[in-house]
């Protein structure tokens, strides 16, 4: 869990915590919460997938406090504009492994989610 400052530029500092909880690599969904107590603006955030550099920018989008939010791509992917955010419906992840890297509107790096997939071997 990272700490940010959502707005350095108010003289009242608003501080949120921001999560990646999972990115699900088959099923094609990464899910951020939001920890705070307080509402984040998610315009410009963006979420990069680094194995193929494909890059994810929120329009104008609220994560409520204490929310969360699904980013999906793929077949599947749907959107409510609430908690289902629609990517594409390509498809993005890495089925063996990728990073999703969470940026804010300023393109500072928020955070860094690696997920791998464990296959096990059969003798």
């Amino acid at each position: 869990m990272i700490t940010f400052n959502t707005d350095p530029d108010k003289n009242d500092t608003i501080v949120s915590e921001i999560e990646i909880l999972s990115v699900d690599l088959e099923k094609e969904i990464v899910e951020i919460k939001n920890n705070s107590g307080k509402d984040v603006e998610m315009k410009g955030w963006k979420i990069i997938s680094t194995e193929g550099n494909q890059s994810y920018a929120f329009s104008s989008f609220i994560l409520k406090a204490n929310s969360t939010v699904y980013i999906t791509s793929g077949k599947d992917a749907k959107e409510d504009g609430l908690s289902y955010l629609k990517w594409t419906t390509g498809y993005i992840w890495n089925n063996s492994g990728d990073t999703a890297e969470l940026y804010d509107s300023k393109e500072n790096l928020i955070l860094r989610h690696f997920e791998v997939r464990f296959v096990s071997r059969e003798d």
